[in-house]
């Protein structure tokens, strides 16, 4: 550490020194420390390599998520001067344009379903949800892909009969056939797909 960071480190006041203390001490380590974004310029900030290792944070330190090409998890206190951040998290890939096409098109059912309609997903990225089509009726589902695809099991709605304009409830059998091919149809779109509740 040279005069200039360590002149900045002494700016930092004591419940910070002691969250950087305490992430050393559990393996994390310092990638930098400087007068970069988000601290001010009486401050300076420390950017830890791994998001915090600690569990608890010293009393009166506030804990924010930020998913920006700067950050990712940043510490401050009440004066907001001087702040802990961690490394940011690695770009999202881009989406798979023709997988996504492949995904609008209507897929012949499997041989044990000989009986069942054609159906298809559609992820609706500004929205964040997925809406599973057959085709006489729908359902959608919450789902987020910012910090990893997860789908929110419990936010999946009831049947939508587009023409007849009304709803009817799911059976636990169609329940479970529709999540089963959320999740399958998000793992070939997006990769890893976290089912929660």
């Amino acid at each position: 550490m040279d005069d200039g960071e360590q002149e900045i480190l002494e700016r930092f006041p004591a419940s910070l020194r002691a969250l950087i203390d305490a992430e050393l001490a559990a393996g994390n380590r310092i990638l930098s420390i400087d007068m970069a974004h988000p601290a001010a310029p009486v401050g300076g900030r420390v950017m830890l390599a791994h998001d915090l290792l600690t569990r608890e944070l010293p009393e009166g330190l506030r804990l924010h998520a930020r998913y920006a090409s700067s950050h990712h998890q940043e510490v401050t206190d009440a004066a907001g001067h001087c702040h802990v951040v961690t490394a940011p998290l690695p770009s999202l890939p881009e989406p798979d344009m023709d997988a996504i096409r492949r995904a609008h098109e209507p897929e012949a059912p499997p041989k044990e379903e000989t009986h069942a309609p054609a159906w298809t997903v559609e992820p609706d990225i500004r929205g964040e949800e997925l809406i599973y089509h057959e085709p006489e009726r729908k359902a959608s589902v919450r789902w987020t892909w910012s910090s990893g695809s997860r789908i929110a099991t419990d936010s999946l709605g009831p049947w939508w009969y587009t023409e007849e304009r009304r709803e009817q409830a799911m059976t636990p059998e169609e329940r479970a056939l529709v999540l089963q091919r959320l999740e399958q149809r998000a793992q070939l779109l997006f990769g890893p797909t976290r089912m929660e509740p």
